[in-house]
């Protein structure tokens, strides 16, 4: 728990950094985080007998959020479909089975595509980008607590044994609390709509965790990777902001258009 505290302080201001600074070092930033995610990701399942094109996953993904596109979104399905394509001309020639390239298509979707969310809302909505750290750490935070203090019904034990209701209770909890008052200081406008989303957004958290973690527990590991001191692999500590990103992307969308 102390290593895990200490290596949190540590990345803490080079975090604060890369967000705050944006542009290129954010870009650069995520690009890294995606790299490092997919090499940990494939890499689990390369271990497992599936086969994965590792190389053009990194191109696709450095080609989608390496240039500033316009709309990074009109991108990301042609990359999609460059991807399926090239895989499934290695399935003619039986060099990949349907299973490699399913799990090709989900690693990119899953991570890159997931990821890029976070270079679009910097460059569009900066003062929104925070939610997606918020209701990821939030409820990582206050239901580890609340979890440990008065957690004794199993959330999913088959899945993750140490998480409970009461911290899943105390973990959206936290994401209101925190949400609410960033969002009283920031855009009381709205408020209300901060507040539905930071439930929704806490138990999205909580599923991006139990998501990765049902992968860990079906391939037999512990942890994705040991990059982290006190955390293991990066895929271990972005997990549940893998599923914030994109669910934060649609809820400032929303919140545009409403």
């Amino acid at each position: 728990m102390k290593v895990r505290i200490i290596s949190a302080l540590l990345l803490l201001p080079v975090f604060f950094f890369v967000i705050i600074y944006g542009g290129l070092i954010t870009r650069l930033a995520v690009i890294a985080i995606t790299l490092i995610s997919l090499y940990e990701f494939t890499g689990a399942f390369n271990k497992s007998g599936i086969k994965l094109t590792n190389f053009t996953l990194y191109i696709l993904s450095i080609l989608v959020m390496g240039p500033n596109w316009a709309n990074l979104w009109n991108i990301l399905p042609v990359a999609l479909f460059v991807l399926v394509f090239m895989e499934s001309i290695l399935l003619v020639f039986n060099k990949r089975k349907i299973e490699d390239i399913s799990v090709s298509a989900l690693s990119f979707i899953y991570i890159t595509v997931a990821l890029s969310s976070i270079i679009v809302i910097r460059n569009n909505n900066f003062e929104y980008i925070w939610y997606i750290f918020i209701f990821a750490w939030a409820t990582d935070t206050f239901a580890y607590f609340v979890g440990l203090t008065f957690g004794k019904n199993k959330l999913i034990p088959s899945v993750s044994p140490k998480k409970t209701v009461e911290g899943g209770i105390g973990g959206i909890f936290g994401s209101v609390l925190i949400s609410s008052l960033y969002a009283y200081y920031v855009h009381p406008e709205n408020i209300l709509i901060v507040i539905i989303a930071s439930i929704l957004g806490s138990m999205i958290s909580q599923m991006g965790d139990l998501f990765a973690s049902s992968f860990k527990r079906k391939i037999g590991i512990k942890d994705y990777g040991n990059l982290i001191p006190g955390h293991g692999g990066m895929l271990d500590r972005i997990d549940s902001i893998i599923f914030t990103a994109p669910f934060t992307y649609i809820f400032v969308y929303l919140v545009n258009v409403l």
